[in-house]
């Protein structure tokens, strides 16, 4: 594999695991996020 490939490869793993991690972190504050604005189900 040539050295761009594993630059791109390594470019889009990178980006990947940064969007799933960002992800995990709004679904960890999204409860308490809820309580301190009040918003119920509706």
């Amino acid at each position: 594999m040539s050295r761009d490939r594993r630059l791109v490869l390594a470019a889009c793993y990178l980006t990947m695991l940064r969007i799933g991690d960002n992800s995990t972190a709004v679904m960890a504050a999204l409860p308490a996020m809820t309580r301190d604005l009040g918003l119920g189900p509706a």
